[in-house]
Protein backbone atom coordinates (compact mmCIF):
# COMPACT_ATOMS: atom_id res chain seq x y z
CA UNK A 1 0.00 0.00 0.00
CA UNK A 2 1.16 3.14 -0.92
CA UNK A 3 2.07 6.02 1.42
CA UNK A 4 -0.62 8.92 1.97
CA UNK A 5 0.35 12.28 1.44
CA UNK A 6 -0.04 14.08 5.14
CA UNK A 7 -2.10 17.29 5.37
CA UNK A 8 0.07 20.38 6.52
CA UNK A 9 -0.51 22.46 9.29
CA UNK A 10 1.25 25.78 10.16
CA UNK A 11 1.47 26.10 13.99
CA UNK A 12 3.31 28.43 15.54
CA UNK A 13 4.52 29.92 12.10
CA UNK A 14 6.18 26.79 11.31
CA UNK A 15 5.40 23.99 8.61
CA UNK A 16 4.33 20.47 9.48
CA UNK A 17 2.75 17.42 8.25
CA UNK A 18 -0.10 16.42 10.18
CA UNK A 19 -1.62 12.73 10.05
CA UNK A 20 -5.69 13.56 10.41
CA UNK A 21 -7.72 15.04 7.71
CA UNK A 22 -9.83 17.07 9.52
CA UNK A 23 -11.87 18.25 6.37
CA UNK A 24 -13.58 14.55 5.89
CA UNK A 25 -15.52 15.42 9.15
CA UNK A 26 -16.78 18.44 7.33
CA UNK A 27 -17.49 16.59 3.96
CA UNK A 28 -19.12 13.48 5.83
CA UNK A 29 -21.81 15.37 7.08
CA UNK A 30 -22.39 17.57 3.66
CA UNK A 31 -25.99 16.47 1.84
CA UNK A 32 -23.96 15.92 -1.94
CA UNK A 33 -20.10 15.25 -0.52
CA UNK A 34 -18.23 16.27 -3.64
CA UNK A 35 -16.46 13.21 -5.70
CA UNK A 36 -12.77 14.68 -5.74
CA UNK A 37 -10.62 13.07 -8.99
CA UNK A 38 -7.83 10.72 -7.19
CA UNK A 39 -4.48 11.84 -9.40
CA UNK A 40 -2.32 9.89 -7.20
CA UNK A 41 -2.26 6.54 -5.17
CA UNK A 42 -0.56 8.20 -2.77
CA UNK A 43 -3.91 10.68 -1.98
CA UNK A 44 -6.78 8.46 -2.69
CA UNK A 45 -9.24 11.27 -0.82
CA UNK A 46 -8.30 13.30 -3.45
CA UNK A 47 -7.38 15.88 -1.91
CA UNK A 48 -4.90 18.38 -0.24
CA UNK A 49 -5.45 20.70 2.53
CA UNK A 50 -3.42 22.99 4.59
CA UNK A 51 -4.54 24.21 7.75
CA UNK A 52 -3.31 27.37 9.61
CA UNK A 53 -3.84 27.76 13.70
CA UNK A 54 -4.84 31.11 14.30
CA UNK A 55 -4.71 32.37 17.82
CA UNK A 56 -6.38 28.65 19.42
CA UNK A 57 -8.74 28.53 16.43
CA UNK A 58 -8.11 26.04 13.57
CA UNK A 59 -8.25 27.50 9.47
CA UNK A 60 -8.39 25.74 6.74
CA UNK A 61 -6.29 28.15 4.69
CA UNK A 62 -5.58 25.90 0.91
CA UNK A 63 -7.08 23.12 -0.45
CA UNK A 64 -6.09 21.75 -3.48
CA UNK A 65 -8.19 19.49 -5.43
CA UNK A 66 -10.04 18.89 -8.53
CA UNK A 67 -13.72 16.94 -9.97
CA UNK A 68 -13.29 13.98 -12.63
CA UNK A 69 -14.01 16.76 -15.58
CA UNK A 70 -10.75 18.43 -14.41
CA UNK A 71 -12.27 21.65 -12.80
CA UNK A 72 -9.97 23.13 -10.27
CA UNK A 73 -11.69 22.60 -6.62
CA UNK A 74 -10.46 25.49 -3.58
CA UNK A 75 -11.41 26.33 -0.23
CA UNK A 76 -14.02 29.05 -1.87
CA UNK A 77 -15.87 26.14 -4.01
CA UNK A 78 -16.98 23.88 -0.80
CA UNK A 79 -17.39 27.72 1.10
CA UNK A 80 -18.77 30.30 -1.01
CA UNK A 81 -17.04 33.95 -0.60
CA UNK A 82 -14.32 32.46 1.35
CA UNK A 83 -10.80 32.09 0.98
CA UNK A 84 -10.15 30.55 4.81
CA UNK A 85 -12.80 28.94 6.68
CA UNK A 86 -12.96 28.71 10.67
CA UNK A 87 -12.84 24.43 11.49
CA UNK A 88 -16.09 25.28 13.81
CA UNK A 89 -16.93 21.27 12.86
CA UNK A 90 -13.69 19.88 13.93
CA UNK A 91 -13.46 17.94 17.19
CA UNK A 92 -10.85 15.51 17.63
CA UNK A 93 -6.77 15.09 18.13
CA UNK A 94 -3.82 15.94 15.37
CA UNK A 95 -0.85 14.90 16.02
CA UNK A 96 2.33 16.54 14.02
CA UNK A 97 5.62 15.05 14.57
CA UNK A 98 8.14 17.73 15.35
CA UNK A 99 11.72 17.49 13.92
CA UNK A 100 14.63 19.45 15.91
CA UNK A 101 18.34 19.36 15.36
CA UNK A 102 20.44 18.29 18.00
CA UNK A 103 23.63 19.02 17.23
CA UNK A 104 26.68 17.04 15.64
CA UNK A 105 26.47 12.77 16.01
CA UNK A 106 29.82 10.50 15.86
CA UNK A 107 30.25 11.36 12.30
CA UNK A 108 29.77 15.37 12.44
CA UNK A 109 26.73 15.73 10.48
CA UNK A 110 23.83 16.66 12.27
CA UNK A 111 20.95 14.39 13.57
CA UNK A 112 17.61 15.44 14.08
CA UNK A 113 15.69 14.00 17.04
CA UNK A 114 12.18 13.49 16.14
CA UNK A 115 8.98 14.45 19.20
CA UNK A 116 5.54 14.43 18.16
CA UNK A 117 2.97 16.85 19.36
CA UNK A 118 -0.37 16.12 20.28
CA UNK A 119 -3.76 19.15 19.39
CA UNK A 120 -6.60 18.48 20.96
CA UNK A 121 -9.53 20.52 19.13
CA UNK A 122 -13.03 21.01 20.42
CA UNK A 123 -15.19 22.66 17.49
CA UNK A 124 -12.36 23.95 16.03
CA UNK A 125 -10.64 25.59 19.14
CA UNK A 126 -7.73 24.40 20.54
CA UNK A 127 -7.88 23.03 24.32
CA UNK A 128 -4.97 21.31 24.82
CA UNK A 129 -1.32 20.81 23.58
CA UNK A 130 0.56 17.87 24.74
CA UNK A 131 3.99 17.17 24.13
Amino acid sequence: MTMQAKEQLIYKNERYEMSEEPLEQYLLNMKDEPAFHVHSSNCWRGYYGTWKLKGEKLYLIELIASTEEGKKVGVEDLFPEKKEVFADWFSGEIKVLQAELSGASENGYKSEEEQELFLDFQNGVLMDDIV
